[in-house]
């Protein structure tokens, strides 16, 4: 099995809903998990990810892990990919 921090040393998670989106980001460059809501607009898509970007150090090694991405979350890969080399869907 393999570990994803081993390839991933930041995984950033999307949780997404018709109004806000809510991201949590595991593995900062200091070590803490932060969290923030943004709205689920395109204005409110590029805060989040300039967020990440700020948050991360816009690692390009962030695995990210969207939830809903064939509905509320359909936007969020192409617009990760531009940040991130993965993606990832949560089994559930």
């Amino acid at each position: 099995m393999t570990i994803l921090a081993h390839n991933h040393p930041i995984a950033i998670g999307v949780d997404t809903h018709a109004r806000n989106h809510a991201l949590s980001i595991l593995g900062t460059p200091h070590g803490e998990v932060v969290d923030a809501e943004f709205p689920a607009t395109s204005s409110g898509m590029a805060r989040a990810l300039d967020w990440v970007g700020r948050c991360t150090g816009s690692d390009l090694e962030a695995l990210w892990v969207i939830e809903c991405s064939a509905s509320y979350g359909s936007n969020w890969p192409a617009r990760s990919r531009r940040r991130a080399t993965g993606s990832s869907r949560p089994r559930g």
